[in-house]
């Protein structure tokens, strides 16, 4: 079996951190993920703060991340129908079909993990780590074919979630409160 050949990174994507990026590592660091707070604020309002920090930086990954999965598959030809040359997006059920397509590589890290498989493409690598990863890079190549700005809604949700009583610790643990 020979080698897998592996694309090097962009520079956006590895080298080493800068000032600001250590300053965002050490404060992630201190994040008591059991009490939805940072060190001895107390309220989570130092989380939240650091949330809000981190918006840009989580909509420029998720951009990159985006133009590289949109575009690697254009570039395979999975967005144009191989008999027609007609754009896939043409069809009203494509981005349905689309989403069953991510919902199925979801399935598949489910049951790697139910059965605590290796993968068998990447075979140094958990199933279900390889699968949630094709996931992702499904729903990345659909968010960049139908021109969504992903990156944004996931720094506006994680924002978001972080003023939402229904996540909070003492709203999870009441009766009817969220088990997971």
């Amino acid at each position: 079996m020979s080698e897998p050949v592996y694309m090097p990174l962009p520079p956006e994507l590895r080298g080493n951190p800068s000032e600001d990026e250590m300053w965002l590592k050490r404060e992630l660091d201190r994040i008591d993920p059991a009490r939805n707070e940072m060190g001895n604020a107390g309220d989570g309002e130092a989380l939240r703060k650091l949330v809000l920090e981190m918006r840009g930086d989580v909509k420029h990954a998720g951009q990159v991340l985006q133009d590289a999965c949109y575009g690697a598959s254009f570039a395979a030809g999975w967005w144009v129908n191989p008999k027609t040359g007609a754009d896939m997006r043409d069809n009203p059920m494509c981005f349905s079909q689309k989403l069953c397509l991510i919902h199925s590589e979801i399935s598949e890290a489910m049951e790697g993990d139910r059965k605590s498989l290796m993968d068998d493409k990447l075979p140094h690598r958990p199933m279900r780590e390889v699968e949630l990863a094709d996931a992702v890079i499904r729903i990345f190549d659909l968010a960049g074919a139908y021109g969504m700005d992903l990156g944004g809604a996931i720094a506006e949700k994680l924002a978001f979630n972080q003023s939402r009583p229904d996540h909070k610790l003492a709203a999870r643990m009441a009766d009817g409160g969220k088990a997971y």
